[in-house]
């Protein structure tokens, strides 16, 4: 299985007598554009960072345009676990792809922007309530979903996010009516 290791953009020797494109280059020297058909044709190609954090990953090399200091390997399709996706939830390990098992500071870090997308969520949904409210305008269900909106925001700035990945995030209201939870 081939791997080019810590490919980087670079200027060719006759680069002004070259169409204007970004040239890359393994940190070996060798040309991305001429290695990459060189992988076998029925692999998953995965592109990975320093950290070996897969990236971004496709059956045909042509679609991965590894970004500066990234490396691409291949892997047979009976490797590839169930579940895999390219969404920095999976590493290489040199041999093959594992499930990638997060940091505190990265469990705390997710928590941190879970809370302020929910956050967001409930202020915007918190507008047009308070709104109708404040002109005397409200029905008694937009009372009630106010209250919820409220209620659900306050519990999300009370969380203690360092606990993660063990938090007990509060209902969104509207999703216990979803789920099955009233």
């Amino acid at each position: 299985m081939l791997t080019l290791k810590n490919i980087n953009t670079y200027k060719p020797e006759y680069y002004d007598l070259m169409p204007p494109c970004l040239y890359l280059q393994t940190e070996d020297g060798k040309d991305w554009y001429y290695h990459r058909l060189k992988f076998q044709a029925d692999t998953l190609k995965i592109c990975y960072d320093s950290d070996n954090v897969i990236r971004m990953a496709s059956y045909n090399a042509e679609h991965i345009c590894p970004p500066s200091g990234c490396s691409v390997s291949e892997v047979a399709p009976d490797e590839v676990p169930v579940g895999f996706n390219d969404l920095g939830d999976w590493i290489f390990d040199g041999a093959g792809i594992v499930a990638r098992v997060y940091t505190a500071e990265e469990l705390i870090a997710q928590a941190e922007a879970l809370r302020a997308k929910l956050l967001a969520q409930a202020t915007t949904a918190l507008a047009p309530l308070q709104d109708a409210i404040d002109l005397d305008l409200a029905t008694d269900a937009e009372r009630t979903s106010l209250e919820a909106w409220k209620t659900f925001r306050v519990l999300l700035n009370r969380l203690d996010v360092s606990t993660a990945p063990d938090i007990k995030w509060p209902v969104e209201p509207g999703r216990a009516l979803l789920d099955g939870n009233a």
